[in-house]
């Protein structure tokens, strides 16, 4: 697993090190100051595992997120259980899949990943 975040690098870093989440992702790549950047980071991870990216999903909590991972070529699934996600639009072109709860999500991970089952870590 990858991380994709807007956050800086050492912002990131202390978070998922706060969280006790580090060690679940391969690679972490992190936000510009100037610029949106999730699509290419995206797209770098991508290269670097040398995978297709109609086999990939991203999950993020905001209407941008999902637009990153479309222009990314990856499938977009919305993040909705938390307090300040923000993945209405009233312009929305993307097509999204969104999860009120961490269940459902994990629920929708076993029926569409050909997993057997999906430890939550959280």
């Amino acid at each position: 697993m990858a991380i994709v975040t807007g956050k800086g690098e050492h912002t990131a870093a202390y978070t998922l090190n706060y969280l006790g989440l580090a060690q679940y992702f391969d690679r972490v790549e992190v936000g510009d100051a100037n610029a949106v950047v999730k699509a290419s980071a995206i797209r770098k991870i991508l290269t670097t595992w040398n995978m297709q990216p109609q086999y990939v999903a991203y999950i993020g909590d905001t209407y941008s997120d999902m637009q990153q991972a479309s222009i990314a070529g990856v499938l977009p699934l919305g993040a909705a259980w938390g307090g300040t996600a923000t993945l209405d639009h009233p312009n929305a072109t993307v097509q999204t899949t969104t999860f009120s709860t961490v269940e459902s999500f994990i629920d929708w991970l076993q029926e569409n990943s050909g997993a057997t089952t999906v430890t939550r870590h959280i």
